[in-house]
């Protein structure tokens, strides 16, 4: 390492610039390239009609949110009976359907019913969703998460993420 050169006539300084340029680089590509949630998965077309309700179906579950602070259940049940959201001008969704991953999906919450615990600060939200899941060997995903019995399921719409448990499914024709 005589004069600090390790390849030829590229020194230390040198190659340390090349690889920050290169990380900008890889770093830029991946911003550029990012999936949004306008050019993907959008309702139309995707199991969704124009008005943001799910069409065929095949599946119904429920996902039950143990232990919420009222507040919060309060909240999430005003954002899902909330005002359609523009995501440009050619598309539309309901705060009700299922957003994740920078996708929406062919799903959305049907039905929400607050639980009162008696005596207890904490309530339980019942969330029900119908949706055009997907089969694969094995089991059912409605976008990346799997939809089983008793297994942890996050719903997230556009405006919410709440964390629940799977405590009943139905498939439908």
């Amino acid at each position: 390492m005589k004069d600090k050169k390790l390849f030829g006539k590229l020194n230390i300084i040198d190659i340390l610039i090349i690889l920050i340029l290169i990380a900008a680089l890889v770093f830029a590509a991946v911003r550029v390239l990012k999936p949004d949630a306008t050019t993907q998965n959008t309702p139309a077309g995707n199991g969704v009609d124009e008005e943001g309700t799910v069409v065929d179906p095949n599946l119904r579950f429920t996902v039950l949110c143990e232990e919420l602070p009222r507040e919060l259940a309060d909240s999430i049940v005003t954002a899902l009976e909330g005002e359609d959201i523009d995501l440009d001008e050619d598309n539309v969704a309901t705060p009700r359907q299922i957003y994740n991953s920078y996708m929406l999906y062919p799903a959305e919450v049907i039905s929400w019913e607050i639980l009162n615990k008696d005596g207890e600060e904490t309530v339980d939200l019942r969330l029900t969703v119908e949706a055009t899941a997907d089969l694969t060997p094995g089991r059912f995903t409605v976008g990346t998460q799997e939809v089983r019995l008793g297994m942890s399921y996050n719903v997230k719409t556009m405006m919410i993420e709440v964390s629940g448990r799977v405590i009943s499914w139905e498939l439908l024709s």
